[in-house]
């Protein structure tokens, strides 16, 4: 009988019958299953075939959550499942710091019994090893860069000399006269202040406006400032090549378009700098004396070269109340005839102003006709009230009408939806203040047809009652002779025309500016006097280069 190798002897205390156990089956790599207490019979379900270690060791973590999960564990003839301590552990811990219910972690790998396992994205820093690691530092290391530099530049702006703070924010602010005096402060102030990012900056600051440009027969062309340094070099518009006072026809940012009546010339010139550029005639020959041109200047930080644009609106037959629309650009060189046509009736050419990029003027209709030479649609809008005293000006960029009536100024702005909506309303006694120190007193604004018996009263009132004149609501001024004048700026700024007197409101701050005519010369008469609101910048002008017009433009030239 042939001796039996010591691996193949029955365990002691085996049944006859039963197959025995050489070697217990290995479910995990490093832990060995517990030997079962029943006879050392194996009931573990047979491995699927073929199944890899891998397959094999998710089995047996599946079978270990199956048999420690709470309330479903598997009674199977009383036979527990083989688990260890060390992974009853790690499922316990991991289930702690599970924030999903029902979701556990093993060694690394996810189970759900909801929803598949997931798993980490291969683009995963953690996956990718070493690659990923120096990868995740460059990263930190760049972020931590940038914070540094922004840091820096805190520092920096929080450290920097007053000098450098004036020079950088507060000169963009100053008038242009006041900012041509600080060129001799430092070499830096001088070269910001010949640099073109300077000149676009300072176009572009929002500033009130600096005065109006009054066109009268005697004295010819004046400037009337409403700051006293906030002024253009006298006298106005001396160094454009014209025989004769030119007039300002409109006024945009610092540029404006100025027309000789003497030489048939157009110019577009910033009279503060003294630059200017000259420009062909409309391609319609204008019937009246002062032709309806608008100039549009762009005071975008993209502007560098100064370019600009001019509207020109003139009547298609004479008498017929519809006007067409004529396009020059410094970019083209040329006028161009656009195709839209608006009824405008009694247009007034001297009404001209910019609003939100769009050319507009006034009617004696009550109405204001527009066009808008990027879009190319011609553009109307009807007075709010029916007072016979309007006038339409620009502020921030909107369209903004003034109207007079009972004793107040109402401005209106225009919505994006073509209608109006009340921008301010101010009382004219607030407007005209009279000041402490002039002797007239103050009378009622009323038609000059009123009684003596009246004045007389209102003047006895005053007397007993103490008043000053400054705040006194009545003004010895007839309702005629109250003028509504244009104003234009960041802000809504009521200017009104007194006799002499020239009055800017503001209606945010409640301040007032001030200016007087001079005195009337013979036959002058201020009231029927063009007016045109100018703000003093540093705007650069660009230079034209004359081309031919289009083809389709020369009959209308001829």
């Amino acid at each position: 009988m042939a001796a039996v190798a010591p691996s193949a002897r029955p365990a002691a205390g085996a049944c006859r019958g039963t197959t025995v156990k050489t070697e217990p089956p290995v479910h995990d790599k490093g832990k060995e299953a517990n030997p079962s207490p029943d006879c050392g019979i194996d009931r573990t379900p047979p491995a699927r075939v073929n199944a890899g270690p891998a397959r094999a060791r998710l089995h047996a973590r599946r079978n270990t959550f199956a048999a420690t999960k709470p309330g479903n564990a598997r009674e199977t003839s009383g036979i527990p499942t083989p688990t260890s301590a060390s992974t009853t552990r790690g499922l316990t811990k991991r289930r702690a710091a599970s924030d999903t219910p029902g979701h556990f972690q093993a060694d690394g790998c996810s189970v759900n019994s909801r929803r598949p396992a997931i798993r980490r994205h291969r683009s995963c820093p953690a996956r990718r090893g070493r690659g990923g690691a120096e990868q995740l530092r460059a990263c930190r290391e760049a972020a931590r860069r940038r914070l540094r530099e922004r840091v820096g530049a805190i520092v920096r702006a929080i450290r920097a000399p007053l000098a450098d703070v004036l020079r950088d924010h507060a000169l963009v602010h100053l008038p242009p006269a006041a900012a041509a005096r600080l060129r001799l402060v430092h070499p830096s102030w001088a070269r910001a202040l010949a640099s073109p990012l300077f000149a676009v900056a300072h176009a572009a600051a929002p500033r009130r406006a600096s005065g109006l440009f009054v066109a009268a027969l005697d004295p010819g062309l004046l400037f009337l400032p409403l700051d006293a340094a906030d002024t253009v070099p006298s006298p106005p518009l001396a160094f454009l090549p014209a025989s004769s006072a030119p007039a300002v026809l409109s006024s945009s940012h610092g540029v404006a378009c100025c027309f000789s009546s003497a030489d048939d010339a157009y110019f577009v010139c910033n009279p503060a700098t003294g630059s200017w550029e000259g420009v062909p005639c409309p391609p319609c020959r204008i019937t009246w004396p002062r032709p309806a041109i608008v100039v549009l200047f762009d005071a975008s930080v993209y502007n560098f070269g100064g370019g600009f644009t001019l509207v020109c609106a003139f009547e298609s037959a004479p008498g017929s109340g519809i006007y067409c629309f004529a396009v020059f650009t410094s970019v083209t060189g040329a006028w161009w005839v656009a195709d839209a046509v608006a009824p405008a009736e009694g247009l007034i050419p001297a009404s001209g102003v910019v609003a939100g990029g769009v050319a507009w003027w006034r009617t004696s209709i009550g109405t204001a006709v527009g066009y808008n030479p990027v879009t190319g649609r011609a553009e109307l809008a009807v007075c709010p009230g029916d007072s016979a005293h309007w006038e339409i000006s620009s502020a921030a960029g909107k369209l903004h009408c003034s109207v007079l009536a009972d004793g107040d100024v109402v401005v209106f702005r225009l919505d994006g939806n073509g209608g109006w909506e009340v921008a301010a309303t101010v009382p004219v006694a607030e407007i005209l203040q009279q000041r402490p120190w002039q002797p007239e007193p103050a009378y009622e604004l009323t038609d000059s047809s009123s009684s003596d018996d009246d004045d007389v009263e209102n003047r006895a009132e005053q007397d007993r009652a103490g008043a000053i004149p400054a705040v006194a609501s009545r003004f010895r001024m007839p309702r005629d002779d109250v003028r509504l004048l244009p104003f234009q700026g960041a802000e809504v700024e009521v200017v009104l025309l007194a006799g002499r007197r020239v009055v800017a409101f503001d209606t945010v701050t409640r301040r007032r500016r001030e200016a007087l005519l001079p005195e009337q010369p013979a036959g002058t008469d201020w009231g029927a006097a063009a007016y045109a609101a100018h703000t003093n910048t540093l705007a650069l002008v660009a230079r034209v280069v004359l081309m031919e017009p289009p083809d389709d433009q020369e009959e209308v030239a001829s």
